[in-house]
């Protein structure tokens, strides 16, 4: 063996020494990381126990609303703070765990928690006001437009096959709801109802200018009326116009009329200075709509 030999060999030696230290510190690497993760799931377990258990010992309601509102303010505060690619990346890990979550869950607990959610938004939205149900609307909106504009022409042929199922669904139900409505409304030999015209609101009066329609004038008198102001002896003061929001919601303008409508008794008794309470007995069946009321009325001043 020669000198050369004799280098070589030690350069071998020196390298499967460095590969054997590279060895061991890679080992020592992933030895330490999977130690990091396992204590990591050990403490959220101990963390999820901690917490259930502490959900569980709430003696009254009262701690359990104090506890809900302290996460929905740290929570809050969280998100409030997180970048623009940390809202990306939180909103698509929540996607992925309600898809995989929603996937392993059975029909009952479907309909469970589709009824939670239901009761969920219905309180959410009895409590809310009239400007968060505002920019609830419009935030909706703006996220069905843009869900529209990206989807592709699959999408749309199921998204419009789905709402003529729907409509389907609706009109059944109505039939199963009103049956008698329904065989009288297909049938030709059912009694048609009569109009009667009253012609247009151009009457007008000429003591206070109140408009009436035409058939509320006195026979043989075309511009005299009986009842309207006892032909001036009643002065009118003449009301300044009532603001511009509420001429929106009344002349269905505005994005919240149809729930203006909705609850316009709700609305006109809570700021009426009297109201009164009775028993109400609405007819069965379907048509025009009616205000009927049972027994005795009794009033409430405020």
């Amino acid at each position: 063996m020669n000198a050369n030999d004799l280098f070589n060999c030690d350069n071998l030696l020196y390298d499967m020494h460095a590969v054997r230290q590279w060895k061991q510190h890679i080992y020592a690497t992933f030895s330490a990381t999977i130690d990091a993760v396992e204590a990591a799931e050990r403490r959220l377990q101990s963390d999820h126990v901690c917490h259930q258990t502490r959900q569980a010992n709430e003696s009254s309601a009262n701690q359990m609303t104090k506890r809900r509102e302290s996460d929905r303010l740290r929570q809050r505060t969280h998100r409030a703070n997180e970048s623009a690619e940390q809202t990306t990346k939180r909103r698509e890990s929540d996607r992925l765990r309600h898809q995989i979550r929603r996937a392993n869950e059975s029909a009952e607990q479907t309909t469970q928690r589709r009824a939670s959610d239901q009761l969920s938004h219905q309180n959410q939205r009895a409590n809310e006001s009239l400007d968060d149900t505002e920019i609830r609307l419009e935030s909706q909106c703006l996220r069905q437009q843009q869900l529209r504009a990206n989807e592709s022409a699959d999408n749309i042929e199921q998204r419009r096959e789905s709402d003529r199922l729907s409509r389907n669904d609706r009109r059944a139900y109505k039939r199963t709801k009103y049956p008698l409505y329904h065989a009288a409304e297909q049938s030709d030999n059912s009694p048609k109802p009569v109009y009667y015209n009253v012609g247009t609101l151009s009457l007008s009066c000429q003591h206070c200018g109140a408009l009436h329609y035409a058939t509320e004038s006195l026979p043989g008198h075309a511009t005299m009326l009986h009842n309207c102001c006892h032909n001036g002896k009643i002065d009118i003061m003449n009301t300044p116009p009532y603001p511009e929001k509420l001429r929106m919601l009344f002349t269905k303008g505005d994005r919240l009329s149809k729930r203006f409508f909705e609850h316009i008794r709700q609305y006109n008794s809570a700021t009426a200075f009297a109201s009164f309470r009775a028993t109400m007995a609405s007819p069965s069946g379907h048509g025009l709509y009616s205000f009927c009321i049972q027994r005795r009325i009794q009033g409430v001043p405020k």
